[in-house]
Protein backbone atom coordinates (compact mmCIF):
# COMPACT_ATOMS: atom_id res chain seq x y z
CA UNK A 1 0.00 0.00 0.00
CA UNK A 2 3.35 2.23 0.44
CA UNK A 3 4.80 1.19 -2.53
CA UNK A 4 6.23 3.73 -5.09
CA UNK A 5 4.51 1.29 -7.69
CA UNK A 6 0.98 2.28 -5.94
CA UNK A 7 -1.64 3.52 -8.39
CA UNK A 8 -5.50 4.76 -7.05
CA UNK A 9 -6.42 4.01 -11.11
CA UNK A 10 -5.19 0.04 -10.50
CA UNK A 11 -6.98 0.12 -7.06
CA UNK A 12 -9.98 1.10 -9.18
CA UNK A 13 -8.91 -1.47 -12.29
CA UNK A 14 -8.17 -4.49 -10.01
CA UNK A 15 -11.89 -4.04 -7.95
CA UNK A 16 -13.10 -3.40 -11.24
CA UNK A 17 -12.05 -6.69 -13.23
CA UNK A 18 -11.26 -9.31 -10.02
CA UNK A 19 -13.31 -12.60 -9.93
CA UNK A 20 -14.12 -11.34 -7.03
CA UNK A 21 -12.98 -9.24 -3.76
CA UNK A 22 -11.15 -10.36 -0.57
CA UNK A 23 -11.59 -7.70 2.06
CA UNK A 24 -12.52 -6.57 5.32
CA UNK A 25 -14.84 -3.90 6.81
CA UNK A 26 -13.37 -1.06 4.93
CA UNK A 27 -14.05 1.84 2.50
CA UNK A 28 -12.42 -0.13 -0.49
CA UNK A 29 -15.12 -3.20 0.20
CA UNK A 30 -17.46 -0.96 -1.52
CA UNK A 31 -15.64 -0.37 -4.63
CA UNK A 32 -16.16 -3.93 -6.33
CA UNK A 33 -19.68 -4.56 -5.90
CA UNK A 34 -20.01 -0.91 -8.58
CA UNK A 35 -18.68 -2.70 -11.51
CA UNK A 36 -20.71 -6.18 -10.49
CA UNK A 37 -17.85 -7.50 -8.60
CA UNK A 38 -19.18 -9.90 -5.33
CA UNK A 39 -17.00 -9.72 -2.18
CA UNK A 40 -16.05 -11.96 0.14
CA UNK A 41 -15.37 -9.79 3.32
CA UNK A 42 -13.73 -11.93 6.79
CA UNK A 43 -13.50 -10.02 10.01
CA UNK A 44 -16.83 -8.21 9.76
CA UNK A 45 -17.75 -6.03 12.23
CA UNK A 46 -20.44 -4.81 13.23
CA UNK A 47 -22.98 -8.11 12.25
CA UNK A 48 -25.89 -6.21 12.59
CA UNK A 49 -24.64 -3.67 9.70
CA UNK A 50 -23.48 -6.02 7.18
CA UNK A 51 -22.28 -5.10 3.48
CA UNK A 52 -25.20 -3.87 1.58
CA UNK A 53 -24.97 -6.07 -1.81
CA UNK A 54 -27.07 -9.80 -1.97
CA UNK A 55 -24.41 -11.25 -3.76
CA UNK A 56 -21.32 -10.78 -1.08
CA UNK A 57 -20.71 -13.36 1.91
CA UNK A 58 -19.45 -12.37 4.87
CA UNK A 59 -18.08 -13.68 7.91
CA UNK A 60 -18.12 -11.86 11.58
CA UNK A 61 -15.60 -11.79 13.96
CA UNK A 62 -16.38 -13.95 17.39
CA UNK A 63 -17.36 -11.83 20.40
CA UNK A 64 -16.37 -13.28 23.63
CA UNK A 65 -17.67 -13.20 26.76
CA UNK A 66 -15.16 -13.42 29.75
CA UNK A 67 -17.94 -13.24 32.01
CA UNK A 68 -19.87 -16.35 30.24
CA UNK A 69 -16.61 -17.96 29.51
CA UNK A 70 -17.85 -18.04 25.81
CA UNK A 71 -18.59 -16.76 22.77
CA UNK A 72 -22.08 -14.93 22.25
CA UNK A 73 -24.72 -16.50 20.99
CA UNK A 74 -26.38 -14.94 17.30
CA UNK A 75 -29.46 -14.17 19.94
CA UNK A 76 -27.64 -12.97 22.61
CA UNK A 77 -25.25 -10.49 20.31
CA UNK A 78 -28.30 -9.38 18.69
CA UNK A 79 -30.21 -8.59 21.89
CA UNK A 80 -27.01 -6.26 23.17
CA UNK A 81 -25.49 -3.56 21.75
CA UNK A 82 -22.47 -5.40 20.72
CA UNK A 83 -23.91 -6.10 17.67
CA UNK A 84 -23.99 -2.86 16.25
CA UNK A 85 -20.51 -2.03 17.71
CA UNK A 86 -17.12 -0.77 16.09
CA UNK A 87 -15.30 0.37 17.75
CA UNK A 88 -13.08 -1.27 20.70
CA UNK A 89 -13.74 1.04 23.83
CA UNK A 90 -17.38 -0.51 23.72
CA UNK A 91 -16.00 -4.48 23.85
CA UNK A 92 -13.26 -3.15 26.63
CA UNK A 93 -15.47 -1.46 28.92
CA UNK A 94 -18.23 -4.24 28.84
CA UNK A 95 -15.84 -7.25 29.43
CA UNK A 96 -16.28 -8.38 25.59
CA UNK A 97 -13.25 -9.26 23.35
CA UNK A 98 -13.32 -9.27 19.68
CA UNK A 99 -11.54 -12.31 17.91
CA UNK A 100 -10.51 -12.32 14.16
CA UNK A 101 -11.45 -15.12 12.26
CA UNK A 102 -9.27 -18.29 11.83
CA UNK A 103 -7.35 -18.69 8.66
CA UNK A 104 -9.44 -22.11 8.36
CA UNK A 105 -12.69 -20.33 8.51
CA UNK A 106 -11.18 -17.27 6.15
CA UNK A 107 -10.04 -20.31 3.40
CA UNK A 108 -13.89 -21.87 3.94
CA UNK A 109 -15.36 -18.48 2.59
CA UNK A 110 -12.68 -17.92 -0.43
CA UNK A 111 -13.60 -21.78 -1.41
CA UNK A 112 -17.09 -21.52 -1.15
CA UNK A 113 -16.77 -18.04 -3.19
CA UNK A 114 -14.42 -20.13 -5.96
CA UNK A 115 -17.02 -22.02 -6.05
CA UNK A 116 -20.15 -19.47 -6.24
CA UNK A 117 -18.50 -17.30 -8.47
CA UNK A 118 -17.73 -20.52 -10.81
CA UNK A 119 -21.53 -21.13 -11.16
CA UNK A 120 -21.60 -23.89 -8.80
CA UNK A 121 -24.98 -23.73 -6.53
CA UNK A 122 -23.44 -23.56 -3.02
CA UNK A 123 -26.21 -23.56 -1.00
CA UNK A 124 -28.24 -26.62 -0.01
CA UNK A 125 -32.13 -26.79 1.29
CA UNK A 126 -30.45 -27.38 4.82
CA UNK A 127 -28.83 -24.07 4.45
CA UNK A 128 -31.04 -22.01 2.76
CA UNK A 129 -33.47 -22.55 6.52
CA UNK A 130 -30.23 -21.32 8.53
CA UNK A 131 -29.91 -18.10 6.29
CA UNK A 132 -34.01 -17.90 6.65
CA UNK A 133 -33.08 -17.95 10.47
CA UNK A 134 -30.36 -15.71 10.17
CA UNK A 135 -32.67 -13.61 8.56
CA UNK A 136 -35.72 -13.74 10.87
CA UNK A 137 -33.23 -12.61 13.59
CA UNK A 138 -31.56 -9.37 12.23
CA UNK A 139 -34.58 -7.87 11.09
CA UNK A 140 -36.30 -8.82 14.84
CA UNK A 141 -33.44 -6.71 15.87
CA UNK A 142 -33.33 -3.95 13.58
CA UNK A 143 -30.97 -5.05 11.22
CA UNK A 144 -31.22 -5.70 7.41
CA UNK A 145 -30.81 -8.24 5.06
CA UNK A 146 -27.46 -7.34 2.96
CA UNK A 147 -24.37 -9.87 2.20
CA UNK A 148 -24.84 -13.40 3.32
CA UNK A 149 -22.97 -15.33 5.97
CA UNK A 150 -20.44 -17.59 4.33
CA UNK A 151 -22.07 -21.49 4.13
CA UNK A 152 -19.46 -22.95 7.03
CA UNK A 153 -20.43 -20.23 9.35
CA UNK A 154 -23.93 -20.59 8.77
CA UNK A 155 -23.59 -24.11 9.41
CA UNK A 156 -21.64 -24.02 12.42
CA UNK A 157 -24.27 -21.73 13.75
CA UNK A 158 -26.82 -24.46 12.84
CA UNK A 159 -28.72 -25.39 16.09
CA UNK A 160 -29.05 -22.10 16.66
CA UNK A 161 -30.47 -21.01 13.15
CA UNK A 162 -32.54 -24.16 12.78
CA UNK A 163 -34.76 -22.82 15.25
CA UNK A 164 -34.48 -19.48 14.45
CA UNK A 165 -36.09 -20.34 11.22
CA UNK A 166 -38.78 -22.85 12.62
CA UNK A 167 -40.04 -19.43 14.97
CA UNK A 168 -43.44 -17.78 14.13
CA UNK A 169 -43.05 -15.77 10.94
CA UNK A 170 -43.62 -12.29 11.76
CA UNK A 171 -43.93 -11.01 8.03
CA UNK A 172 -41.84 -10.55 5.26
CA UNK A 173 -38.19 -9.89 5.57
CA UNK A 174 -37.02 -6.61 4.09
CA UNK A 175 -33.91 -7.10 1.70
CA UNK A 176 -31.20 -4.36 1.12
CA UNK A 177 -30.84 -3.71 -2.39
CA UNK A 178 -27.74 -2.91 -4.12
CA UNK A 179 -27.48 -2.42 -8.07
CA UNK A 180 -23.64 -2.90 -8.09
CA UNK A 181 -23.84 -6.64 -8.82
CA UNK A 182 -27.20 -6.08 -11.44
CA UNK A 183 -24.34 -7.12 -14.52
CA UNK A 184 -22.81 -10.05 -12.67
Amino acid sequence: AHAAEKSDEMDIFLCAKARFFIGTNSGLGLVPPIFGVPCAMTNWTPIALPQWYGADRFIPKVIWSAQLGRALTLTELFESPAAWQQFQHYFDTSALEVRDNTPDEIEELIVEMLEETAGQKVLTAEDEVLVQGYNRLAIRNGSYVGARLGRAWLRRHAAELSDLAAAPDSGEIPVATGAGHAGR
